[in-house]
């Protein structure tokens, strides 16, 4: 970033006005700080340095990561929700959705990343050899079924 780049962008962000046609002023303290107390906020999240190659496979201008989060019912048994309308349509996702997904990505060979609740797993397990048919396809596991990550209360 140029430095004259770094004067407008910092303007924009310290701006009282800027602040106010964005909805920040109270309440919002980031939009008072200098361009080092932001560097400093972010740092802890950088992920380290850029792994983007100089040039591609094949001289490929763009790259792109298909992933799917194959949830179906549990995020809704999660919240307790039994309504047959609800989960048969979760259920579709696993019974249509999956396999149409799949055989397109069959089609034009494209590997994927599929992240499995350990529910959905458990209501669907022909997910799973599905997903594997190929060799292409990698699963991560996501948590049981979809419950919030964050702090529990109580």
């Amino acid at each position: 970033m140029t430095s004259s780049s770094r004067v407008l962008l910092a303007a924009m962000l310290l701006s009282p006005l800027a602040a106010g046609a964005q909805g920040g002023g109270a309440g919002q303290v980031g939009t008072t700080w200098s361009e080092e107390r932001l560097l400093k906020a972010v740092a802890p999240t950088r992920a380290g340095p850029k792994l983007t190659p100089k040039v591609w496979p094949n001289n490929t201008r763009v790259a792109a990561c298909l992933s799917f989060d194959v949830d179906n019912e549990s995020y809704l048994l999660a919240g307790g929700q039994t309504s047959p309308t609800t989960l048969s349509a979760a259920d579709f996702g696993a019974q249509e959705g999956l396999p149409r997904i799949l055989a397109l990505l069959d089609k034009y060979q494209i590997p994927s990343s599929f992240f499995i609740p350990a529910v959905s797993a458990i209501l669907h397990p022909e997910m799973i050899p599905a997903i594997q048919k190929s060799g292409r396809h990698e699963i991560g596991a996501r948590m049981d079924s979809r419950e919030h990550s964050g702090p529990r209360p109580g």
